[in-house]
């Protein structure tokens, strides 16, 4: 106000600049991880079963958006099988988005169950397990994604194969250099998927707890 000489409306200025340089953060974070992909180095790039094309990676990426709104709904989780699929068209060797696809289908068909279950899904889950089997057989995440892939429905689960599938992964993960709250998920799902709620949501809780932007708590 220039009779007064106070400041008006700051406010909304602030805010652009925040979101200007909350932009640009973005912005150094994608190119920064893009090279990351394209070289195959850093935390990111140099994991096992990364790809080495950012496209592909980007319709990886685009699973996370796609899930944010409702990680549990049948079109949701369909869409991002989509996303999969380009993925994995666009590098047939993307043993992660492999790996996804198959959990992603095996989720769609536990989710399908008092349908009569989806037969396509786990077609796909089984056939994309087999593909991760032969790119990457040393994928810590494997020793659940396998198992889950070739059962039929959570009644007809063996709970103690679970619970030292799971005990293998958490060790197997944590060698490789996996963040705590990635493995605390992966078991969360592991145990949603064979119909054990309660364990699940606890673990859920922890994952929040340590992550609380991430798609698959961010609905609780």
């Amino acid at each position: 106000d220039t009779d007064s000489g106070t400041i008006a409306h700051t406010d909304n200025y602030e805010a652009v600049i925040d979101d200007y340089f909350a932009l640009q953060d973005r912005i150094a974070a994608s190119v920064a991880q893009a090279m990351e992909i394209t070289l195959g180095v850093g935390e990111v790039g140099s994991r096992i079963g990364m790809t080495r094309n950012a496209r592909a990676f980007e319709e990886y990426l685009q699973v996370n958006e796609v899930l944010r709104p409702n990680p549990f709904a049948p079109p949701e989780i369909r869409r991002g099988i989509a996303h999969l699929e380009r993925a994995v068209a666009l590098d047939d060797e993307f043993a992660l988005a492999w790996y996804a696809l198959a959990a992603e289908s095996v989720r769609l068909d536990q989710l399908s169950q008092l349908e009569g279950g989806d037969a396509a899904a786990r077609a796909r889950a089984e056939q994309a397990i087999e593909r991760v089997v032969e790119l990457t057989p040393d994928l810590p995440e494997l020793l659940i994604g396998q198992f889950l892939a070739t059962n039929a429905s959570p009644d007809s689960l063996d709970f103690f194969e679970i619970d030292r599938l799971l005990d293998e992964y958490t060790v197997s993960a944590a060698r490789a250099g996996y963040p705590i709250a990635e493995i605390t998920q992966v078991e969360a799902l592991a145990l949603f998927a064979t119909g054990r709620t309660r364990e699940a949501a606890g673990l859920f809780e922890r994952v929040r707890a340590t992550d609380p932007l991430n798609t698959m708590v961010s609905f609780l």
